[in-house]
């Protein structure tokens, strides 16, 4: 049976896909740790920018879809403002609502989706909680 958590949780992503839900207390250290690497990390490209450029892609079709990386000629004028962007610390987002389960993977999203259907939707049972 799913429910809802009355706990704060972060969420701080992995992959594309998949990421780590952190506990407030946690996640408040975590975010320290975070913004001292981003400082040391921009320094370090600050410090070496002779050995940058600026990343963009775009799509070719050969025939199937390939992302092809690229730098141009306005790459180190981009490289400044690029590194200013840098922040490892905004990884962790606040996820309002997060909700338990008691299955596992396919079961437990099947689980959690008629849980929030349920009480949260605009069905018959849309009763907000």
């Amino acid at each position: 049976m799913a429910e809802r958590c009355n706990e704060r949780f972060f969420d701080m992503p992995i992959g594309c896909w998949c990421g780590i839900l952190v506990r407030e207390d946690a996640a408040k250290k975590l975010q320290k740790i975070l913004w001292r690497q981003t400082q040391e990390i921009k320094d370090f490209l600050i410090r070496n920018m002779d050995a940058l450029e600026a990343s963009n892609w775009t799509l070719a079709y050969t025939p199937e879809q390939t992302t092809v990386f690229y730098f141009d000629k306005n790459s180190h004028e981009e490289l400044k403002h690029r590194i200013e962007l840098f922040d490892k610390a905004d990884r962790l987002k606040f996820i309002p609502d997060v909700f338990k389960a008691d299955g596992a993977y396919n079961e437990a999203m099947e689980e959690v989706k008629a849980f929030y259907t349920e009480h949260y939707g605009n069905g018959e049972g849309g009763d907000a909680l």
